[in-house]
């Protein structure tokens, strides 16, 4: 079937608009509808075209001739116009050449690499003559091909801290078949080679870890007591040491924890009585924590990313069920807003940014599901995405961005711990081809 008959007459109006370069806001005005239905539609055409962003639906589109080009009787390969072309020019479609970017103007004549953040499932188009027509390739075949398997952890461990610092991952803690262990590991990506490195300063699980001015901070944690701890263990990876800092104000496991311009920032987690909203802030420059405004939702086992200089807190659970809760912290307002919930409730997951698109990564839902999907949050366009994972229920495992992969490693694969360990290409390229 023709790509543009599996999309709706609404939807095609919408890709058009998209194409000339138009805001959801812009999108609304022009069709008379809510932002919230542009979204809706917007979530409905990624998932029907396989692509996960607008600069891909818009390629996608005009390349399969779903959308006229912004010039009249266009071919896709044909180099833009020069300034200097004494050729009369036809203006009619001028603000639509305008708005859909200098970048594919300059595509045309240097063969520009786009670089397309998180593709759900993208196309990868090799140059070819002027005449020819890239045969489509195989959706699921591309996706698993993203995955490569690594060397494995030295310990098979779930609920440990993982961090990334100068190319190289930290496992810190956790919790392995025998029980709690301190032990700690790094691993050098280029050599894909993992070593023990000192151990934690006591046995932790349901710990976070984040870098922040050169040192690796691990905030609370539980201990194999049951009881929480309020410590913040420090490692120093050129001293090859660990140290305390402040305690925390309450001692807090499960938590969610980031690190966003040079501070710490922590988020709900288990008190040792239940499930709190509470928030904090810790400046390593002070040796200072703070209380911020608590979340619109108590929960532990949750996520938190940055992206666009808002902190995404996402999922958890808040000892009665698992969430779909999606807020986010402004921290230079310090207030709360609530976005797109998760597609599924989910908890115990990892998650990444890479290029400013938040990875969901594993975990648990209530439907037990032998296979769970990683989910994929574009902040433009306040939408979700699914796609598959390698094995099937992974949860309380690590996750780290290095460079345009995403590090996966570590967990529980089902009731077993592991310590497999993979990769998944996050950004791909697409060649847009022009004539030779």
């Amino acid at each position: 079937m023709p790509e543009n008959k599996i999309l709706s007459d609404r939807e095609l109006e919408i890709l058009k608009l998209v194409a000339t370069g138009a805001s959801n806001k812009q999108i609304a005005a022009e069709l008379h509808i809510s932002v919230n239905t542009v979204k809706v539609h917007l979530r409905n055409i990624y998932s029907k075209l396989d692509v996960s962003s607008r600069t891909e639906a818009t390629i996608y589109a005009v390349r399969l001739g779903l959308v006229p080009s912004p010039r009249p009787e266009p071919e896709l390969n044909e180099i833009p116009p020069t300034t200097d072309d004494t050729t009369p020019k036809d203006t009619s479609q001028k603000s639509a050449w305008e708005r859909w970017g200098k970048w594919l103007a300059i595509a045309g004549i240097v063969f520009v690499l786009i670089l397309v953040a998180g593709a759900l499932s993208t196309q990868w188009v090799k140059r070819q003559s002027a005449t020819a027509v890239p045969a489509a390739i195989d959706a699921q075949a591309f996706e698993r091909d993203r995955w490569q398997e690594r060397s494995p952890m030295l310990m098979q461990r779930a609920g440990f801290a993982a961090i990334v610092f100068n190319n190289q991952i930290y496992a810190l803690g956790g919790e392995t078949a025998s029980g709690l262990t301190a032990a700690a590991e790094r691993y050098d990506v280029l050599l894909d080679e993992w070593t023990f490195i000192p151990e934690m300063l006591e046995p932790l699980t349901d710990i976070q870890g984040a870098t922040v001015g050169g040192k690796i901070y691990v905030p609370g944690g539980r201990r194999a007591d049951g009881s929480i701890s309020d410590r913040l263990l420090v490692y120093d990876p050129h001293a090859d040491a660990w140290e305390t800092r402040a305690p925390m104000p309450v001692a807090l496991s499960a938590y969610a924890l980031t690190a966003f311009e040079g501070k710490l920032y922590l988020f709900g987690g288990w008190d040792g009585e239940q499930y709190t909203n509470r928030a904090l802030r810790y400046d390593p420059s002070l040796d200072v924590w703070n209380e911020i405004p608590p979340m619109p939702t108590a929960r532990g086992y949750a996520g938190a990313a940055v992206s666009g200089g808002m902190i995404h807190v996402m999922g958890g659970d808040d000892g009665s069920q698992m969430l779909t809760a999606h807020d986010v912290y402004a921290p230079d307002k310090g207030v709360w807003d609530t976005f797109s919930p998760l597609p599924a409730v989910r908890s115990r997951f990892a998650c990444a940014s890479v290029a400013g698109i938040i990875h969901l990564l594993g975990g648990l839902d209530d439907a037990q599901s032998k296979d769970v999907l990683a989910y994929r949050y574009l902040p433009a366009d306040d939408i979700w995405g699914g796609f598959a994972m390698p094995s099937g229920v992974w949860s309380d495992l690590g996750a780290v961005t290095v460079g345009e992969n995403i590090h996966l490693f570590g967990g529980r694969l089902g009731a077993e711990y592991t310590g497999q360990n993979y990769t998944y290409r996050a950004i791909y390229s697409i060649m847009l081809p022009v004539s030779p």
